[in-house]
């Protein structure tokens, strides 16, 4: 019936997101937004040409900007910041052959030789690319994490159940491992008469782990609430009795929204992808939750404990859920100001 043919979309679309991949992912370069190049060479160009400027500026990804920021660069030398959300050409889990990945390499390298900084999330990822590009000074590479909206965790009410909450908010991937074995653990959780734990998706997620769910019986546990705004967000977040986060492989990135968790002072449920995980790695160290491996079975243990505490009451003393060691965006604004301020003040000297 329906649910057969929700099956066969769906396997139709993974084998042409594969298609894809294989045959004309890797012949985009540097990104599928290439095809931007020309007209945004031609904008910018003009723009330039209009007025003196005194900073260029670039975020990737996409990574196309910063190509088009080479480009400007090498007609009208300015004070370049480049910033880096994502990992570009040692991105881990991305799948490009080797061949493309070198090409990679070469024009992130060219970039990087003309930037006067590069900002990027972490301070394991600047470390990694002083590693990764030896030639280019350890200095030029600037951590500056994510920030949160101030505003938002200081206002709204909380969006609370009256059973054993858990909460996710944003994407989850395709093919995310993850997210399979947090289905997995709440059907173990069922199996065995757990009846007062929910877990509430805020987010755009595949038709395949919906369709996963409906096959775990999870329609009385998991709420799959779509894309929602920036308020009803941060009032699921505040009302949870703990929140996920998924690892990202390589040790080099964290998610954003683990930035939005520390904000909302709630305990944190880490799954991590590896050893080197970041976000287990800061869970861990400020005391802020449970850090549980991808695997059913630990990630079951993992909600139990908190479960635990939740129905003792003692849940939030059993974490250190004090202050707010996370950047709002103001003070985020001011460490990128003095990083732009640095580069200008170095490129008159």
């Amino acid at each position: 019936g329906m649910e057969s043919a929700h099956a066969a979309r769906a396997e139709r679309t993974a084998r042409t997101r594969s298609w894809y991949r294989r045959m004309v992912r890797p012949w985009m370069l540097p990104d599928g937004r290439a095809d931007w190049i020309p007209w945004a060479l031609g904008r910018a160009g003009a723009l330039l040409a209009s007025r003196r400027h005194d900073l260029l500026f670039t975020f990737g990804f996409p990574f196309t900007c910063h190509v088009v920021g080479l480009a400007l660069h090498r007609g009208q030398p300015l004070p370049w910041v480049a910033h880096n959300g994502d990992v570009w050409s040692f991105q881990p889990g991305n799948d490009l052959p080797g061949w493309r990945r070198a090409v990679d390499h070469r024009i992130e390298g060219a970039v990087l030789r003309r930037a006067t900084r590069l900002i990027v999330n972490t301070t394991a990822t600047a470390e990694a690319y002083a590693t990764r590009f030896p030639g280019i000074p350890r200095e030029r590479f600037v951590a500056i994490p994510t920030g949160y909206e101030s505003e938002l965790y200081a206002g709204p009410e909380a969006d609370a159940g009256s059973r054993f909450r858990l909460v996710y908010t944003g994407a989850i991937a395709e093919g995310s491992g993850a997210g399979r074995a947090l289905l997995e653990a709440l059907a173990l959780l069922c199996s065995r008469g757990v009846r007062d734990v929910e877990c509430v998706v805020a987010g755009e997620v595949p038709h395949s782990l919906r369709l996963r769910a409906q096959q775990l019986g999870l329609d009385g546990v998991l709420q799959f609430r779509g894309f929602q705004s920036a308020t009803a967000v941060a009032r699921l977040q505040k009302g949870a009795a703990a929140l996920v986060v998924f690892g990202m492989t390589g040790g080099l990135q964290v998610a954003c929204k683990l930035l939005e968790y520390l904000a909302a002072r709630r305990p944190v449920l880490a799954i991590a992808t590896e050893e080197a995980d970041v976000a287990a790695r800061e869970v861990r160290r400020l005391r802020r939750g449970l850090v549980a491996a991808q695997a059913p079975e630990e990630i079951a243990a993992a909600i139990s404990r908190l479960r635990e505490e939740w129905r003792q009451g003692t849940l939030e003393r059993a974490f250190d859920l004090s202050g707010i060691p996370a950047l709002a965006w103001d003070e985020v604004e001011q460490r990128f100001l003095e990083v732009v301020e640095a580069a200008r003040r170095e490129c008159h000297v």
